[in-house]
């Protein structure tokens, strides 16, 4: 039999155990890689069920010039090298890791279809993909998500059949299946958010992934990610139109974004591109009104062509990798009549170092991260 002290030695250890393995339930690890033109970046957050995600590890990795152009991989090899150098780095990592394909790559677009049964949605954006839709590139992969209308399959939502049965051609000829633009959910259809991107370049982003022993449990899209970053913003409300800008060194991707879903995405190349940042102030202030404009141009396109009279647009976040977003957000509070501010690093922490003066730099990757976080 047991004494009395090695019976409690046992109990100890065994209670030590059961909370190791509650520890573990309750913490897991989130990974998000982005890949710009110019850089690799990293970061694994530690999701506590009982407290914000923790920083635990972050890293950027230049990537040799011309290695990825417009998000197209041009040398493979170089992406490769740099991603091994920055796996290098980083003491311990989980192979699955969650990754955004490159903006230039990613066709978005807003569509208003009748609203019916889910099954019955994605054969009409089937349709539409492969008969109406002049997407650039062939053999396209895409996805959907409803924004308006029923939730779900609803009895009185209308089948395929019966709308085909009943359908109306345009002049040329072809099946009239989009709503006005001003028609809302009550008139029986629905605004659906189409994302599309070429399989060709999805498999080639899938190859280096897999030479660096990496398993990409998603293929995202930054919009979506970054709009994830938001929402853990205090100053983020949900009934805002708010326009939210990722500003990196040779790019700037501009999302607007309307009661918590993305409506319209954009990238913009920057003027002069990083050699703005280090060259005259009149190079730097050129960048600043051409970055003005396109974000004045796309709130107009949105407000008018879109016909979203209605929603203002109240806001202007900025976040990215740019050496001088805050100068960038100074010139934009003098010279436009919207609102502007940094988005606001809610507490994010890292053991493995500073990581508040890095925050914006990781603003994409980290909201990656969170879709498996949150889930």
């Amino acid at each position: 039999m047991l004494s009395l002290g090695l019976w409690r030695k046992k109990k100890e250890c065994n209670l030590m155990a059961i909370g190791q393995r509650l520890q573990r339930m309750l913490r897991r690890s989130c990974t998000g890689i982005e890949m710009t033109d110019s850089s690799i970046k990293w970061i694994c957050l530690e999701y506590r069920r009982a407290s914000a995600p923790v920083v635990q590890s972050f890293a950027i990795e230049p990537l040799a010039e011309g290695a990825i152009v417009d998000g197209v991989v041009m040398n493979r090899e170089a992406v490769i090298l740099a991603m091994n150098s920055l796996l290098g780095r980083i003491p311990a990592y989980s192979r699955r890791v969650h990754f955004a394909l490159p903006s230039p790559l990613v066709l978005a677009r807003m569509l208003r279809l009748p609203d019916i049964r889910e099954a019955d949605l994605r054969k009409m954006i089937r349709f539409e993909v492969e008969h109406s839709l002049q997407l650039p590139f062939e053999h396209p992969y895409y996805d959907f998500v409803k924004l308006t209308g029923t939730d779900g399959d609803k009895p009185h939502q209308p089948s395929l059949k019966s709308l085909f049965a009943s359908k109306r051609h345009t002049e040329a000829g072809h099946l009239q299946i989009m709503g006005a633009p001003s028609a809302q959910p009550e008139d029986g259809m629905c605004d659906v958010l189409l994302v599309a991107a070429s399989r060709k370049r999805i498999g080639e982003y899938e190859d280096i992934f897999g030479r660096c022993s990496l398993r990409p449990a998603s293929f995202d899209i930054k919009s979506f990610g970054l709009l994830r970053l938001l929402r853990t913003d205090a100053a983020y409300r949900y009934d805002q139109t708010v326009l939210l800008a990722d500003v990196g060194p040779i790019h700037a991707d501009m999302i607007i974004i309307h009661q918590g879903s993305v409506h319209v995405s954009r990238s913009v190349p920057l003027a002069g591109g990083a050699r703005a940042s280090a060259a005259s102030p009149a190079s730097f202030g050129e960048l600043c009104a051409e970055f003005t404009d396109e974000i004045d141009r796309l709130t107009k396109f949105y407000l008018y062509m879109l016909e979203n009279r209605g929603h203002e647009v109240t806001q202007v976040v900025l976040t990215g990798e740019h050496e001088r977003l805050e100068e960038i957000g100074q010139f934009l509070r003098r010279e436009l009549p919207i609102a502007s501010r940094l988005l606001s690093n809610p507490g994010y922490s890292s053991p493995a170092g500073d990581f508040a003066p890095k925050f914006h730099a990781f603003a994409a990757p980290m909201g990656l991260a969170l879709k498996e976080c949150e889930a």
